[in-house]
């Protein structure tokens, strides 16, 4: 779920990922456009109210930018996401 990934992944709670790291831009995140460019704000929301005390009950609310996007590496989840096997495709 982290990744993205739509391949052989049910995402019925939220219809679809948030924050699709698979095919976005390598060194966009903080780019207009970006997983991590919806404001200090929102990132911290996401992260009170969506992050990891939900990621049991909710395995897909992983998805959703926050901690990774605030500590400034979300342009390594996105070169982590695109070149592990495994987390874009089932390959």
């Amino acid at each position: 779920f982290y990744c993205g990934r739509t391949e052989g992944v049910d995402w019925s709670p939220m219809g679809k990922p948030e924050a699709d790291l698979c095919s976005a831009p390598l060194k966009s995140a903080y780019e207009p456009g970006g997983i991590c460019a919806i404001g200090n704000k929102q990132l911290l929301l996401n992260f009170v109210h969506r992050g990891p005390s939900q990621w049991g009950s909710d395995p897909t609310t992983i998805n959703v930018p926050s901690v990774d996007c605030l500590m400034g590496i979300g342009n390594c989840d996105l070169y982590y996401c695109q070149h592990c096997a495994g987390h874009c495709t089932a390959d």
